[in-house]
């Protein structure tokens, strides 16, 4: 009692049409829901806002020098005003409640990043002490 390969190929040769058209048919679903949805406007919307706050905590990070005092609360104070500047300058309003508050949240998760990189490099820069015994 063997396999019969005869009648395994015939069948899926058979089913091939159907095969075809099933992977032709998964492979445009998924294109549609990748493009799909980065062309809503609210994924644009927030791109966009995403995009302006990045900028604005690397604008404030050059005019905010690393010896200033509170430099974190004035890197954010600095940073927000630059964002409302840019979105005013490229949307031609000032930004709505919404905007301010995504901006605050990337703002804030930028500047502890920033202020952990700050951290790990000031604890490199001390020399190792000797174990205790």
């Amino acid at each position: 009692m063997g396999i019969d390969w005869a009648a395994i190929g015939g069948a899926l040769l058979g089913s091939l049409p159907v095969i075809i058209a099933a992977i032709t048919v998964l492979v445009a679903l998924y294109l549609y829901h990748k493009w799909s949805k980065s062309d809503k406007d609210d994924d644009k919307e927030r791109k966009r806002i995403l995009g302006y706050a990045i900028m604005a905590v690397r604008g404030a990070e050059k005019v905010i020098k690393d010896d200033t005092e509170n430099k974190w609360l004035k890197k954010a104070d600095q940073a927000m005003k630059l964002f409302c500047e840019t979105y005013e300058k490229y949307e031609g309003k000032p930004p709505n409640d919404a905007a301010k508050a995504l901006a605050m949240t990337v703002k804030e998760e930028v500047l502890l990043k920033l202020k952990e990189i700050e951290a790990k490099a000031a604890a490199d820069k001390e020399e190792p002490k000797p174990p205790v015994e």
